[in-house]
């Protein structure tokens, strides 16, 4: 199926993995119906999540909305690309993109050491974003937060075009993003900027550092 998630109906619902083998598939109705389960279980409870990693991953910079239409409280993730996804938005990375999604909230239960450390690298829907959605998205461009239920089936039928085109665009196409060596850019910058970091939380290698400078100082006396 495409989407992986708990047999218990008295587990919240939270976040959810791709795998990146997925060949383009077919909406189905079992993956239709898994999600408006999903959307239903969602709207009864606040999601909850109790391993480490699945806390961490929710809390990282926009992992609270939508990555893509910015509904709050994002149920799913897409692994490949790295970003939380509402209900609808899931579906729609699932048929268009290829790619499966399932439940954060089912970790480590299913997952990889890998897909777990990719999602956490990727940052968070906020720093996915700052990549893929660089230049502004028109408001009118992107998919608005909705009720898969709630809508008539024309209505459903539109939405799901809509994000079904807006996937297309942002996440095959880029068209929204970065220039390919601007991108690069960016993640040099950042990699300098984690190592600087570590560099000056590591207490040993100031001490080094301060050493290396006075024997110095002591030969130019």
């Amino acid at each position: 199926g495409g989407v992986s998630g708990s047999g218990s109906g008295t587990s919240t619902p939270a976040h959810a993995v791709a795998g990146d083998d997925v060949p383009h598939a077919p909406s189905s109705t079992p993956l239709r119906q898994m999600l408006a389960d999903l959307e239903l279980e969602h709207a009864s409870q606040a999601p909850r999540l109790r391993h480490p990693d699945a806390i961490a991953i929710a809390e990282l910079a926009g992992n609270n909305a939508c990555a893509d239409c910015q509904a709050s409280d994002p149920l799913l993730a897409n692994v490949r690309h790295g970003v939380l996804l509402c209900v609808a938005c899931a579906e729609a990375h699932h048929v268009t993109l290829g790619v499966h999604v399932r439940l954060l909230q089912r970790l480590p239960d299913g997952w990889q050491p890998d897909e777990i450390a990719r999602l956490r690298s990727a940052g968070g829907n906020a720093r996915v974003n700052g990549v893929l959605e660089h230049l502004a998205v028109q408001v009118e461009q992107r998919p608005k937060p909705s009720k898969m239920l709630t809508a008539s089936a024309r209505a459903a039928t539109a939405d799901a075009e809509q994000r079904a085109a807006f996937a297309r665009r942002k996440y095959e196409r880029r068209e929204f993003a970065l220039s390919a060596d601007a991108e690069r850019n960016l993640i040099a910058n950042r990699a300098f900027s984690r190592l600087l970091e570590r560099m000056f939380d590591d207490h040993q290698f100031l001490l080094d550092v301060h050493a290396v400078l006075c024997r110095y100082a002591e030969i130019d006396a």
